[in-house]
């Protein structure tokens, strides 16, 4: 910071009039202003900015339609019983998930999952769409790309679709098929026998759900985005469960019993009496058989941009592809038009023929699949079909949910989780390929450049203080001076879309995301509710901007706890240890001493995020004894740093306004930082099972939500000061972290 511009300023707020500093003998005025502005001097460093000083002087209530509905969601989000000073997640997010109920099958389920699923839906009203006539769509390019993305999910979710069923109405569907090696004795089993393909395909036919692929309707890029079916590996062979980690023998015999009590619960009239005696030996089997696809589906995980790795072709290629590999031997059978079909008959108005051109996209999977059905027994590749089926598509019971529950945990370490079954509309967006064009429609439809702008601001605003807390650091003058640069460099963008132009805000430098996308692995999906430091730009998906992350009719107070924290937290990632040792290699301007400082500095977010992490491992009923967490350190300083830099934002307007600020209509008798901590909070609500929450811990560069906002909130002494915490309670420790 300049010293003399800073002067000038204090003198500013203290009320005095500039003087001339040429006059030998100062008078009695001049020693009082000298001693005046000393004191603001000292004031200043002692407390850090001027703002930090200011007092509410009164408090208005927002009348706009918006804040009423954001008061009555933190309201309803708020569990009053609990002391923030103890807890302050569960006192603001406490009664979340009583308003916004998860998915079924859903271990996780927060926020950000559910701005994901309303950013989907208003999408799939646009997808969906038949007011506009072709005609009007038709007349820019832009237009005619949306048209095409609409003609893409049309076509996916003319995919067949099954939801779950009690047993009792499943019962009716197992009937249909004699062919079920499980509950055959030797002689019907010969009798009923039926290539496996055929089960499959009448699977396909029901669910749109292979048992041994995944399949998806996408855009051919290479033919005018015209529809494209992409075959591709299953995501998981275990068909509801999604393992990390080989079994364990008791997790085994659990998930033998689990599928044991799905098939008691649907006995056919064809049942063999001792059909029971052989089960766990057959399903067993299963096991062994899914282990080995298992490995395949990870084997295939290859970049589909190498065009060796697909297969992309005529149906009938496909198949000349596949019976060269299969060599004759009919248990490896697969008529792939026939499994084409079974998909859907006819792709934009043109039946299904041998010349229809689909993708593999992996070869391998595909050669390694063939040969595993190869020197696989027929009942076990059907017994795997059929419980494929019902394991995506039965209701479970109390008792099987359970031991379902204990197929994926080992001596209490989450070793897979529970998958959750999408519905069909949602596939069709998420796994649509023309990201580019859903997100330029989303953004359009949502975003006006009204709240571009001011979100905007937001970033500049936050961006700027950051600038004055570099100034201010510990930092040399030369690393000062490249950090802030570093900072001034940072520009937001709003609605981040693959190929849009960006202008800078003056107007002088376009920049384009390709130039992004050559210098990050990891390109963007404008359909998630997501921010990202991407150099030199902090990206905010459409997505994001809506409820709870920002308000345009809303106090600068809410949208600087939510968004402007955000916004700080990315910009705090120009200070992470990749990038410092980046400067320090390539400019030397991070000398051996700073970094030595700055890793001292991390130690202590280091040892914290550890020890909050062995609290919650004992509330959860384990032993950190042998469990390797994660080292979330450099997340935990961008957390804290970027909340610090918006708190001291909205500490500026706060003086700036002379000590004014709106608040919530429910929350009269709250004061506007505790609003500000309140909306901070209420950006990370949502509940998370124990086993994915310890899954969090273990792998997860970020930690969980609740250590998110209680594991930064704690490194804040503004915090205790706006709850009147009591000295040691746990939101008030007396060892806190903090960068500078």
């Amino acid at each position: 910071m300049n010293f003399l511009s800073h002067f000038e300023r204090v003198a500013k707020q203290a009320n005095i009039r500039k003087f001339s500093l040429k006059r030998r003998t100062p008078s009695k005025t001049m020693r009082h202003c000298v001693a005046t502005i000393a004191f603001q001097l000292v004031l200043h460093l002692a407390n850090g900015f001027q703002w930090d000083m200011v007092e509410e002087k009164r408090r208005t209530v927002c009348q706009e339609p918006e804040c009423y509905e954001r008061g009555k969601i933190y309201y309803q989000n708020r569990n009053k019983y609990v002391n923030p000073c103890e807890n302050f997640f569960e006192y603001a997010c406490g009664n979340w998930q009583k308003h916004n109920p998860p998915p079924k099958d859903a271990e996780e389920w927060n926020v950000y999952y559910s701005m994901e699923q309303k950013s989907a839906a208003r999408l799939r009203v646009l997808l969906e769409d038949k007011d506009s006539s072709k005609e009007k769509k038709a007349k820019s390019k832009s237009s005619a790309n949306e048209m095409q993305a609409s003609e893409v999910y049309k076509n996916c979710m003319d995919i067949p679709e099954m939801k779950r069923m009690p047993a009792k109405d499943m019962k009716f569907k197992v009937e249909r098929i004699a062919y079920w090696p499980v509950y055959l004795d030797e002689k019907q089993e010969k009798k009923f026998k039926i290539p496996t393909y055929l089960l499959d395909n009448h699977y396909v036919r029901q669910t749109g759900e292979s048992a041994f692929f995944d399949i998806d309707v996408v855009a051919d890029p290479e033919q005018n985005n015209q529809t494209l079916l992409k075959i591709k590996p299953m995501m998981s062979a275990y068909g509801i469960l999604l393992r990390y980690a080989p079994w364990t023998v008791p997790e085994k015999w659990n998930y033998v019993d689990f599928m044991t009590e799905m098939l008691r619960s649907v006995v056919p009239s064809f049942a063999s009496k001792s059909w029971l005696n052989r089960a766990k030996s057959e399903l067993s089997e299963v096991i062994q058989f899914r282990e080995k696809l298992e490995k395949i589906i990870d084997q295939s995980v290859v970049s589909e941009s190498n065009a060796r790795s697909s297969l992309k072709g005529r149906i009938a290629d496909i198949q000349a592809n596949h019976d060269k590999h299969m060599n004759m031997v009919k248990e490896a059978e697969i008529k792939w038009l026939d499994f084409v079909r079974s998909i859907y008959n006819d792709i934009h108005g043109q039946k299904i023929k041998e010349d229809t051109v689909v993708k593999l996209s992996s070869r391998r999977y595909l050669h390694d699949l063939i040969y595993l059905l190869k020197v696989t027994p027929v009942d076990v590749v059907a017994n795997h079909i059929h419980l494929y089926f019902l394991e995506r598509h039965l209701d479970y019971d109390s008792t099987m949910a359970a031991l379902l529950k204990e197929a994926i945990t080992s001596k209490s370490l989450p070793t897979g989780r529970i998958r959750r079954n999408a519905e069909r509309w949602e596939i069709c967006i998420f796994h649509h390929n023309m990201r580019d064009t859903l997100g330029k429609m989303y953004v359009k439809d949502q975003l006006t450049e009204n709240v571009k702008r001011n979100v905007e601001k937001l970033m500049y605003d936050v961006r700027e203080v950051i600038e004055l807390q570099v100034e201010e650091s510990w930092l040399n003058s030369a690393t000062k001076k490249d950090a802030k640069s570093a900072l001034k460099e940072t520009l937001p963008i709003i609605g981040c879309s693959t190929k849009s132009t960006y202008a800078a805000p003056n107007g002088k430098v376009t920049l384009r995301r390709e130039v992004i996308e050559k210098q990050n692995t990891i390109p963007m999906n404008p359909l998630k509710a997501e921010t990202e430091y991407i150099k030199p730009f902090i990206c905010v998906n459409a997505a994001y901007v809506q409820t709870p992350m920002y308000g345009e009719k809303l106090p600068y107070v809410l949208n600087m706890g939510s968004m402007g924290s955000s916004m700080g937290y990315e910009a705090y990632h120009t200070f992470s240890m990749e990038n410092i040792k980046k400067k320090q290699k390539s400019k030397y301007i991070w000398s051996s001493d700073l970094v030595d400082s700055y890793m001292k500095k991390a130690s202590c977010f280091t040892r914290q995020q550890y020890e909050y992490k062995k609290a919650e491992l004992q509330r959860l009923g384990i032993s950190i004894k042998g469990i390797k967490v994660s080292n979330t350190a450099q997340e935990n300083i961008a957390d804290t740093m970027g909340l610090n830099a918006a708190y001291e934002t909205y500490r500026r307007q706060l003086w700036r306004e002379n000590g004014m600020c709106q608040i919530l209509p429910q929350f009269n008798s709250m004061t506007c930082d505790q609003h500000f901590f309140l909306a901070f909070a209420n950006k990370f609500c949502g509940k998370t099972s124990p086993n994915v929450a310890l899954g969090i811990m273990m792998t997860s560069d970020h930690n969980t939500d609740e250590m998110r906002v209680n594991g930064v909130l704690f490194n804040m002494p503004e915090f205790a000061r706006a709850f009147n915490c009591k000295k040691n309670d746990a939101m008030n420790p007396s060892e806190r972290c903090k960068l500078w």
